[in-house]
C-alpha cells in the first residue's frame, strides 16, 4: 500500500499535506472527479460507502478515550480533521437512507456537537437522524441517539414541556437496556429538562440517580452531571452545595476543557447569587476566554450576557454595554430565538437603569411575548434583573402607563426589537440612575 501511495505521489495524482498534525494525503479535484465516475459505474459504490461509514463510526468510538481524558481540543482537532469524511458518511447513511443505524451511531458519538457544528448544521443532521430513528431495530443505538438529540434540543432551548416528555420517554427506554452509560446520559438530560422547567426537586433526583448508575471510570460524563446538578442547586438556593460541586469539577477537569470552562461559569453564577459580583466577573472572564479558545460560541455568548448582568449590578454601565453588544452580536449570528430573547431582555434592564423608559418597556413587551411563544421559563438569576427593571419602570411611569407601553412592545417585530437594542447600546450610557 505504501509503495502504491509513493507511486501516486510521484505521478502528482496524490498530494502530501505536511501542514497537518500528522501527514495526510489528498487527490487533485480532477482525479477525484474521475475516480467518482469510475466508482459510480462499478458495482462497488455502496459496498465501499458502507465500509467507509462503518470505519468513521469506529473512528469516533476510538476517540471516546480522548474525550474521557477531557482533552477537548485534542478531540475537536481529531474530529475536524475527518469532518468531510463524516459528512460524506452521514449523507450516505441518513440523507440517502442507506444505513440509518450507522448514521445514528455516528451522531450519538459526536459527544459535543457544539465543538464541531454550528447550530444550523447540527439542527440539520440531528433532524435527519430523528426522522429515521424509529426505523432501526437496535435499541441501544436508537436510545443513545435520542439522548443526544434531546441534549441538542436543550442546548437551543426548545419549549421545556416537550423536552420533559421526550426525556422521560428516553429514560424509560434506557431502563430496558443493559447499558449504564446510556441510562446515565438519559437521566442527565432529563435532569436538565426538569431544571429548565423549574421542577428542581425532580431534577436533583435525576442527577443523583445518574451518578449512581454511572461506572466509576466515566469521569467526563460524571463531571457533566455534577455541573448540571450544581446549576440546579443554585436555583434551589443551596449555594454551598453548588459551590462545592463546581469547585470539584474545576479541580479535576483539564484546564481549557469545556468542563473546566463551564465550572468557571457556574462558579461565577454562584458568586452572583450571593452578591459577590466582583468575584463573579473575574470567574466569568476566565470562562469566556476558555470558551473562545474552544470555539464554543453559544457558551461564550451566554457568559457575555452574564457579564453584562454582573456589571449592571455594580453600576459599571460602560462594561455592561460592551458585554451586551458582544452577546447580541453572537446570538444574532447564531439565530437562536431563546438566547436572542434573553439578551434583548437584558437590554431592557440596561435601558431601565439608564432611564431610557421607552426602549425598556418596548423590549420587555417583546421579550414577554417571545417567552410565551417559546415556552421559556425565566431562571432565578434572570428574574432578579427583570424584577429590578419592572420596579424602576412602574415607579417612574405608574402601573397604567407601564402596561400600555409594554403592550406596544409586544407588537414589535424581531427586526424592530434588534434595532432598538442596537441603538441603545451604541449610545454612551446615562449614569444618572446611580
Amino acid at each position: 500500500m505504501f509503495d502504491l501511495l509513493e507511486s501516486l505521489i510521484a505521478k502528482s495524482l496524490v498530494i502530501a499535506d505536511d501542514g497537518a498534525d500528522e501527514p495526510r494525503y489528498r487527490m487533485l479535484d480532477s482525479t477525484t472527479d474521475y475516480a467518482r465516475e469510475r466508482l459510480a459505474a462499478s458495482a462497488e459504490e455502496n459496498r465501499l460507502a458502507r465500509k467507509h461509514a462503518s470505519q468513521y463510526a469506529k473512528y469516533l468510538r476510538d476517540l471516546r478515550v480522548v474525550w474521557e481524558a477531557m482533552n477537548d481540543l485534542g478531540w475537536k482537532r481529531a474530529v475536524l480533521a475527518e469532518l468531510d469524511n463524516l459528512r460524506a458518511a452521514l449523507d450516505w447513511t441518513l440523507r440517502d437512507r442507506h444505513d440509518c443505524k450507522v448514521g445514528l451511531e455516528i451522531l450519538s458519538l459526536i459527544i459535543v456537537p457544539a465543538l464541531i457544528f454550528d447550530h444550523h448544521e447540527a439542527r440539520s443532521w440531528y433532524g435527519l437522524g430523528f426522522a429515521c430513528v424509529n426505523e432501526i431495530a437496535d435499541e441501544v443505538v436508537a436510545t443513545a441517539f435520542r439522548c443526544r438529540y434531546a441534549a441538542t434540543l436543550t442546548r437551543v432551548q426548545a419549549p421545556v414541556t416537550g423536552q420533559v416528555v421526550m426525556c422521560e420517554s428516553n429514560v424509560a427506554a434506557a431502563e430496558q437496556l443493559e447499558n449504564p452509560l446510556v441510562l446515565a446520559d438519559a437521566l442527565r438530560v432529563l435532569g436538565v429538562a426538569y431544571w429548565r422547567a423549574s421542577r428542581l426537586e425532580e431534577a436533583g433526583a435525576a442527577f443523583a440517580r445518574a451518578c449512581d448508575v454511572l461506572p466509576a471510570e466515566q469521569t467526563a460524563l460524571r463531571s457533566r452531571i455534577v455541573i448540571d446538578w450544581a446549576n440546579n442547586d443554585i436555583d434551589r438556593g443551596d449555594v454551598e452545595s453548588a459551590r462545592r460541586r463546581f469547585l470539584h469539577v474545576r479541580r479535576i477537569a483539564r484546564a481549557g476543557s469545556q468542563m473546566h470552562a463551564i465550572a468557571l461559569m457556574g462558579l461565577a453564577e454562584t458568586e452572583s447569587s450571593v452578591g459577590t459580583f466582583e468575584q463573579a466577573r473575574i470567574l466569568a472572564h476566565e470562562a469566556a476566554a476558555e470558551f473562545r479558545a474552544l470555539g464554543m460560541t453559544m457558551h461564550y455568548g451566554a457568559v457575555s450576557c452574564n457579564l453584562a448582568s454582573y456589571a449592571m449590578e455594580q453600576g459599571s454601565l460602560a462594561e455592561a454595554r460592551d458585554s451586551l453588544l458582544e452577546a447580541l452580536r453572537v446570538f444574532r449570528e447564531l439565530g437562536l430565538a431563546h438566547w436572542l430573547t434573553l439578551v434583548l431582555e437584558r437590554h431592557a434592564v440596561f435601558a431601565a437603569l439608564t432611564h431610557d423608559d421607552q426602549t425598556a418597556t418596548l423590549l420587555l413587551g417583546y421579550a414577554e411575548r417571545q417567552d410565551a411563544l417559546l415556552g421559556r421559563i425565566r431562571q432565578p438569576g434572570e428574574q432578579r434583573g427583570y424584577d429590578r427593571a419592572v420596579a424602576l419602570l412602574r415607579q417612574r411611569l405608574g402601573d397604567g402607563e407601564f402596561a400600555r407601553r409594554v403592550a406596544l412592545g409586544a407588537d414589535l417585530s424581531e427586526d424592530g426589537a434588534l434595532a432598538s437594542a442596537t441603538d441603545l447600546t451604541c449610545r454612551p450610557p446615562n449614569h444618572s440612575s446611580f
